[in-house]
């Protein structure tokens, strides 16, 4: 498997942000401690797409989002 680029990583929040809200989308970014993708360092993407895959994971079970609490 390949790592993730800056364009699958910046497709996926937009795509977390379209389809949950774009709060969930920024709660992917504040859990970096940044505002942007581009302050996340690429190395981190892999990780960043975890938790977008997470956020997802958790829409689909009914549990509770960092958007919501």
């Amino acid at each position: 498997m390949s790592t993730p680029g800056y364009l699958e990583a910046a497709k996926a929040l937009t795509a977390l942000s379209k389809e949950l809200g774009n709060t969930y989308a920024k709660d992917v970014l504040k859990s970096f401690g940044v505002a942007g993708l581009s302050q996340i360092p690429p190395e981190l993407y892999p990780t960043l797409m975890e938790r977008i895959e997470g956020f997802y994971i958790a829409h689909e079970r009914g549990l509770p989002l960092d958007g919501e609490t």
